[in-house]
């Protein structure tokens, strides 16, 4: 089962971002993770899919399955990359897949969530629902979101 099939399937509606890493003292704005119907970070759709290594760098709006520490449980959880320097440890270690071209105000919104010191938000945003679009030809396409001045640290 693949990404698209879970959207499609409407598992990504009225489901809560469930952990949420913005900027700290001393590091850098990392990232919001969405896709576990139970909201504590253990959930999933059921089943496992392998790590498919990518070369997209993980930046500003970039989307990546979430897993555990092994690079074989791939699931239905997700993040999306708050910056650069707080996700480029990630490249190739994890399976990033797509690019945000617009909303670069929701994702700067997510950041500043405030949290527990266990990463999980007070009052979790809910994202309403996901949905396929089909990608314009090569090299037509947007260009990739790039981020916004920083948000003020929590």
């Amino acid at each position: 089962t693949s990404f698209v099939d879970l959207v499609e399937g409407g598992y990504y509606t009225d489901i809560i971002f469930h952990r949420i890493i913005g900027a700290r003292a001393g590091r850098a704005p990392f990232m919001a993770q969405v896709g576990d119907p139970t909201g504590t970070g253990s959930g999933g759709p059921g089943r496992f899919i392998d790590l498919e290594p990518s070369d997209l760098p993980h930046d500003f709006g970039v989307l990546s399955m979430a897993r555990t520490g092994n690079p074989d449980t791939n699931g239905g959880q997700v993040f999306v990359c708050f910056s650069r320097e707080g996700t480029s440890f990630l490249d190739t270690q994890y399976c990033s897949f797509a690019q945000a071209v617009e909303g670069a105000d929701v994702i700067m919104a997510l950041e500043t969530v405030e949290t527990d010191d266990m990463d999980f938000p007070a009052d979790p945003p809910v994202l309403q629902s996901a949905k396929t679009i089909p990608a314009p030809p090569f090299g037509t396409e947007d260009a990739p979101l790039e981020r916004p001045a920083a948000v003020t640290e929590r």
